[in-house]
């Protein structure tokens, strides 16, 4: 089998995975805007009431919530679903954590929101300064191990994997 054959059979085997991820991706979407719509309405309903130093604080609560990592409990086949990554829209991020993803790791609002270059490697293969920024700020975690799995999973869905290596990391029952 040749080397073109072998990777659209790979992309066939790897089809619902891709299908589970972007149903995941989705729910996150619908939640985010439900949230929003409900903050909107409160926002609307309290406003006329509202003092000039309430608007302050809620300004600033906002912020301060926009610049916290969301803590989500989801999994997805075991894994932690990476809200971090996923969860956020680039103009919902706190501006100090939008300019460090922008100087350290090259995302921009189209790169965010969409994909970037960067998520085309394994884990493993993105060097150990990039790594420190993923860390922190797209899979805001510090468990390496656990971040190689979710990144290649969730971020690089196998992409650089070969049908060897993901027996040999025991996924073959997701395929």
């Amino acid at each position: 089998m040749n080397s073109r054959a072998a990777q659209l059979v790979a992309s066939l085997v790897l089809l619902p995975f891709v299908l589970e991820v972007r149903g995941a991706k989705i729910e996150s979407r619908r939640r985010r805007h439900l949230h929003a719509r409900r903050q909107q309405e409160h926002t609307s309903t309290s406003s006329s009431s509202m003092h000039h130093d309430e608007s302050v604080s809620i300004k600033t609560q906002q912020r301060q919530l926009n610049h916290q990592q969301p803590q989500h409990n989801d999994t997805v086949r075991g894994l932690p679903f990476p809200y971090c990554r996923y969860g956020r829209k680039w103009e919902d991020l706190h501006h100090s954590t939008a300019r460090s993803l922008r100087t350290h790791l090259g995302y921009t609002r189209i790169g965010w929101n969409a994909a970037h270059d960067l998520e085309n490697s394994q884990y493993n293969d993105i060097d150990e300064d990039s790594k420190k920024w993923i860390r922190s700020h797209v899979l805001c975690s510090n468990d390496d191990e656990q971040n190689q799995k979710v990144w290649d999973c969730f971020v690089n869905h196998y992409y650089n994997y070969w049908w060897s290596d993901i027996q040999d990391a025991g996924l073959t029952q997701y395929f």
